[in-house]
Parts: C-alpha cells; structure tokens; sequence
C-alpha cells in the first residue's frame, strides 16, 4: 500500500511539461507525474 501526497500542481502548455518534470526529478525524490 502506497501513500501520495499532492505537493504541488502545474497548468503547463504541452511544450513546458518536460522541462516541468525534470525540474522534480532534479530535486531528488520520487514523483508520480503528469496527466
């Protein structure tokens, strides 16, 4: 059984979500991403 938690939410253009997503891999933890 896992445990998330909302830590934050972006509405983003299409172009930006990657660099979004690596803007969170970059701080080191675990993220469940985008939708």
């Amino acid at each position: 059984m896992f445990e998330y938690k909302v830590i934050d939410i972006f509405v983003v253009p299409p172009k930006q979500v990657n660099a979004q997503y690596m803007t969170y891999q970059n701080a080191g933890g675990s993220y469940i991403t985008l939708m």
